[in-house]
C-alpha cells in the first residue's frame, strides 16, 4: 500500500489562509476634543507594559495553551503533532471546512506537543480560526503570545500587527490600535489603511492635530483610494465637530428637507415626464406637505428650465445670502454656506451626516 504523505507546513498554512482570510473593517470613529495627547514614545511604553503583563499572566496560567509544557517525550510529541496535522488537513479540505474541529486539534497540539516543530504552525493557525468565530479577544491572545514565543518573520509580524490593530480598534481600545498601527507602519510605511487606523486612533486619544495631519497626508498621497475617501469623511467630521451644535443641527435639518423635496421632484418627473410648476404640484401624490422654507425660515431658491427639463434648488444657508448656483463641493465650515441640488444630485452640501 502506498503510504499517505504528510502535508507540508506551507501547504496547510496556505490552505488555512485561503479558508480563513479576513479583510480589514474600517469603522467610523467618534471624534473627541482637540487636546494634545502624550508623545508617541510615552504611548508606546504604556502599551508595551500592558502587552508584557498579558504575556506574564498567560505564562502563569496553567490552563493557558500558548505556553504549556508536556510530559511526553520529543518523539511522542512529534508523532502526536504529525497525526493532528494530517487530520487538520482533511478537515480543511471538507465542504464546508470543519473549523471547530481544526481549532480543537490546534489546541491539542499546543497543549500536548508544544515542543514539536508543528506547534508553531498550530499556534499561528489558531488566531485565524478564532477570528472566523469572531472571538477577537482569543485571537488577540493567540497573536500576542505567538510574537512573544517565536522569532517571527517580517511578513508574520506585519500580518500580526495588521490584525491586532483591527482587533483593538473594533474593541474600542484606541491606544492599543495606535500602538499596533505604528508597529505595522514601521514595516510598511505606505499602508494607507493602517495610516487611517492610526489617524483615527490619534483623534480618539485626544491628539486631533496629529490625526488631522495624517488624514491630510492620506488624502494627498492616495487620491482616489478607499482610505483617501474615508479620510476625507473623517476630516469633514473633524471640522464639523468644532462647529456650534445648534448650527450643525440647522444645517442637518435644511439638508434633510431639501432631500425630501428633491426626491419628490424626481418622482414627479419620472411619472409625468416633466417638472412640477411649483412645490404645490407635488402634494399629495409625491410629498405630503413640502416645507416652503429652510430651517432659518428663508424660502428655497428655485430655478426651473421646463424646456430642458432641468432644475436647481438651494438654501441660502445660515446668513440668508445666496452666493449663486456656480458653487460646488462639500464643506465642514458651516456658517453662511449655501446648500445646492441640481437635477436630483447634491452639488454643494455640508458634511453633517451622521
Amino acid at each position: 500500500m502506498r503510504p499517505i504523505s504528510r502535508p507540508s507546513e506551507v501547504a496547510v498554512s496556505k490552505r488555512l489562509d485561503r479558508i480563513l482570510s479576513l479583510g480589514l473593517i474600517l469603522a467610523a470613529s467618534a471624534l473627541p476634543g482637540l487636546a494634545q495627547g502624550p508623545s508617541d514614545a510615552d504611548r508606546a511604553k504604556v502599551q508595551e507594559q500592558k502587552v508584557a503583563e498579558r504575556i506574564t499572566a498567560m505564562k502563569a496560567d496553567p490552563a493557558n495553551p500558548y505556553f504549556a509544557a508536556s510530559k511526553l517525550s520529543p518523539a511522542e510529541q512529534n508523532a502526536l503533532a504529525d497525526t493532528a496535522l494530517a487530520a487538520i488537513d482533511r478537515l480543511a479540505k471538507a465542504e464546508p471546512p470543519d473549523t471547530a474541529g481544526m481549532e480543537k486539534l490546534c489546541l491539542d497540539i499546543l497543549r500536548r506537543a508544544p515542543s514539536s516543530p508543528r506547534a508553531r504552525l498550530a499556534h499561528w493557525a489558531l488566531h485565524a480560526l478564532l477570528l472566523q468565530r469572531k472571538e477577537r479577544a482569543g485571537a488577540q491572545a493567540a497573536l500576542e503570545s505567538y510574537l512573544a514565543k517565536y522569532k517571527a518573520s517580517e511578513s508574520e509580524q506585519a500580518e500580526a500587527y495588521d490584525k491586532l490593530a483591527m482587533i483593538a480598534w473594533e474593541a474600542g481600545d484606541s491606544g492599543l490600535a495606535l500602538y499596533y498601527s505604528d508597529r505595522y507602519l514601521a514595516l510598511n510605511p505606505k499602508s494607507y489603511a493602517l495610516m487611517l487606523t492610526k489617524a483615527r486612533s490619534l483623534i480618539k486619544e485626544g491628539d486631533a492635530a496629529a490625526g488631522e495631519k495624517l488624514l491630510r497626508k492620506i488624502i494627498a498621497e492616495a487620491e482616489g483610494s478607499v482610505p483617501a475617501t474615508l479620510a476625507k469623511w473623517d476630516l469633514n467630521a473633524l471640522g464639523t465637530a468644532s462647529q456650534p451644535p445648534d448650527l450643525v443641527a440647522k444645517y442637518k435639518e435644511s439638508l434633510e428637507r431639501l432631500r425630501w423635496i428633491v426626491m419628490a421632484v424626481e418622482d414627479f418627473r419620472i411619472i409625468k415626464g416633466k417638472l412640477p410648476a411649483s412645490l404645490a404640484d407635488l402634494v399629495p401624490d409625491h410629498l405630503a406637505s413640502p416645507s416652503e422654507t429652510d430651517s432659518w425660515g428663508n424660502r428655497w431658491i428655485i430655478e426651473l428650465n421646463a424646456k430642458a427639463n432641468a432644475y436647481r434648488i438651494a438654501s441660502a444657508g445660515s446668513d440668508g445670502r445666496f452666493s449663486g448656483f456656480g458653487q460646488k463641493g462639500e464643506y465642514s465650515d458651516l456658517a453662511g454656506r449655501d446648500i445646492i441640488f441640481a437635477d436630483g444630485a447634491p452639488v454643494l452640501i455640508p458634511a453633517v451626516d451622521d
